[in-house]
């Protein structure tokens, strides 16, 4: 394939939230009924909120413009300022979204080391529960990631994910997950939405993440929940008064989400299975099971200027602030472009280590 950087869009692999509204999908935005969202009169949005809670198993949703505030939301619904909410270390909740926790909702963090996958041991969840005294800042909440981004798109094991829901409500906690890429989450298990949702007291699902919406996010729980969901999102500054138009791209992006996501996962794969190979990185491609390639580098790789020997090339990368790589897949991204990509790393990389080899693959 010729790519010349200077004439040809970059070859974006930082994130999914890199995908572009397709045609169709823009059509969808043109036609969109709309109405006032906080008299609830906004059809399409209605109509978005009826399907992802049914979808979810949930009695209830309400759309938020961002999976940030969505979790957000959820959170602060879930809590009262001086609580404590335990969560993954590498959750996203946790690293990326602005210290919220805290600055909005007025929580202590309680962090605590996963699996491999991002998933919590109950064990270590139950040593680390408040106890019932006046001087000890209350825990009340727990919440999981699934797909978990930083351990690389991972999917949580369902049986341990329901076990953990019913012993946290046997204790009177409350659950919630971010479910940013459970789409992913569900295609990559066969597992259905309901189903990954089932425990869970509240979820969080983004529609921007791999389906092509421009913005759009949905929480779901019960009904009462989800009215006083319904005032922390206007608190919070996310109520759009006619946001039927962003609603019309979720639904669209849901339509066929299961081809679209499966074909990201493909690809995804074959990414990991060309990166394996090159000197100094380090993957697995048996664990990539949806759309994230997470590498970790040799010692003599320097993460930093690997991404920028890559932007000269066309080819964005998001470098991990642990220094490991991340590279993910999405439907903006072409087969042809992928391969582009490929092969600017076998050239690229091991002209970055001291001991470099030519690469016969």
């Amino acid at each position: 394939m010729e790519y010349d950087p200077r004439k040809n869009r970059p070859i974006d692999l930082r994130s999914d939230t890199a995908t572009n509204p397709s045609p169709a999908m823009r059509q969808a935005m043109a036609v969109a009924e709309v109405g006032e969202d906080g008299l609830h009169e906004d059809p399409t949005v209605n109509q978005l909120e009826e399907r992802t809670a049914e979808l979810l198993g949930k009695e209830a949703a309400l759309f938020v413009p961002t999976g940030t505030m969505g979790n957000l939301v959820a959170v602060k619904v879930h809590t009262q300022p001086g609580e404590e909410i335990i969560l993954e270390e590498h959750s996203h909740l946790y690293n990326a979204e602005m210290a919220g926790l805290s600055a909005v909702c007025g929580l202590l963090a309680r962090p605590i080391p996963g699996d491999q996958d991002g998933m919590l041991c109950w064990g270590d969840i139950r040593a680390r529960v408040r106890p019932r005294v006046y001087s000890r800042s209350q825990t009340r909440l727990i919440c999981l990631e699934n797909t978990h981004n930083y351990r690389g798109g991972t999917v949580l094991d369902n049986e341990l994910v329901g076990d953990l829901c019913a012993r946290a409500h046997e204790l009177g906690l409350k659950t919630h997950l971010d479910g940013a890429r459970l789409m992913n989450a569900s295609v990559a298990s066969g597992l259905s939405l309901a189903t990954l949702s089932a425990g869970f007291d509240s979820v969080m699902i983004d529609f921007a993440k791999g389906l092509g919406a421009p913005a759009g996010a949905v929480v779901a729980g019960p009904a009462g929940w989800v009215e006083r969901a319904r005032s922390v999102r206007k608190l919070l500054g996310g109520a759009i008064h006619q946001p039927g138009i962003l609603a019309a791209a979720c639904l669209h992006g849901m339509e066929d989400f299961p081809v679209r996501l499966r074909d990201d996962h493909r690809k995804a794969r074959k990414l990991a299975e060309a990166l394996s190979k090159l000197p100094g990185f380090v993957v697995d491609p048996k664990r990539v099971v949806t759309n994230i390639v997470i590498v970790n580098l040799a010692d003599d790789l320097n993460g930093a200027a690997a991404c920028e020997r890559l932007l000269e090339r066309g080819i964005l990368v998001h470098l991990l602030e642990d220094g490991r790589l991340r590279f993910v897949t999405h439907g903006s991204i072409s087969d042809e472009e992928l391969d582009f990509a490929i092969d600017c790393l076998k050239e690229e990389i091991p002209r970055l280590s001291r001991d470099s080899k030519p690469l016969n693959f």
